[in-house]
């Protein structure tokens, strides 16, 4: 660390006392095959992700960081925890050229919100939105198509749901009777991308293995 008026403050550590920061501040409740499969997924993006986050500095997808609050001060003690080396060769092939894999809590659980006119409006700096419709490419990108008086936008759904502060991308939106607002509904939490944490646990459980894990998380579908 450099003395202050010296510079910034730099700190540096290596990539398994990383991986034991991250699972502690994001994943504690992750065991067997599942942590096995964060701890490679941890090294593997702390190697190749390039955003940092404006004021903590920590890696970042556009929704997620990894968050490493460091070590407790004279702290000599490892986790003992070792990264198979197999499973970052695997995710190099999973990522096809992407610098980052998303993760997330996931979940199956649902949830509904709803939101007034006024107030969705009003995050939308749109004085009427007439109508909402969730879409789907082919590519699986999901988008959201929002209809004003007279035009309309279309958002990534992920941009939509971190505008209204929603759990996830919501998989069904309704209009409430009277012009009152909009119901939005959905399951579990996060972006729904990549590796989800409560999944990985449930297919660890299952008898998974960490590699069957990943490519769970991060081959596409049909392959």
């Amino acid at each position: 660390m450099n003395d202050v008026g010296e510079g910034p403050d730099i700190l540096e550590t290596d990539a398994e006392t990383y991986a034991d920061g991250v699972l502690s501040a994001e994943a504690q409740t992750l065991t067997a095959s599942a942590r096995r499969a964060m701890r490679a997924l941890v090294i593997w993006n702390g190697s190749h992700g390039k955003h940092r986050h404006s004021e903590s500095q920590a890696l970042c997808d556009t929704t997620h960081c990894m968050v490493f609050l460091g070590e407790a001060p004279n702290a000599h003690s490892r986790s003992g925890e070792r990264t198979d080396p197999n499973l970052l060769r695997l995710l190099d092939a999973l990522a096809d050229g992407q610098t980052w894999l998303p993760f997330a809590n996931g979940g199956d659980r649902r949830w509904i919100r709803q939101i007034a006119a006024a107030e969705l409006e009003g995050r939308f700096a749109e004085q009427r939105i007439d109508a909402i419709r969730r879409e789907r490419r082919k590519t699986g990108e999901l988008l959201v198509r929002l209809y004003y008086p007279e035009s309309e936008e279309v958002l990534a759904c992920e941009v939509f749901r971190n505008t209204l502060k929603l759990p996830s991308c919501p998989d069904r939106i309704e209009a409430l009777s009277g012009g009152r607002g909009w119901q939005f509904e959905g399951v579990g939490s996060g972006h729904g991308l990549g590796l989800s944490i409560l999944r990985a646990q449930a297919l660890a459980e299952a008898g998974y293995s960490a590699e069957q894990i990943l490519r769970d998380a991060f081959t596409a579908a049909g392959e």
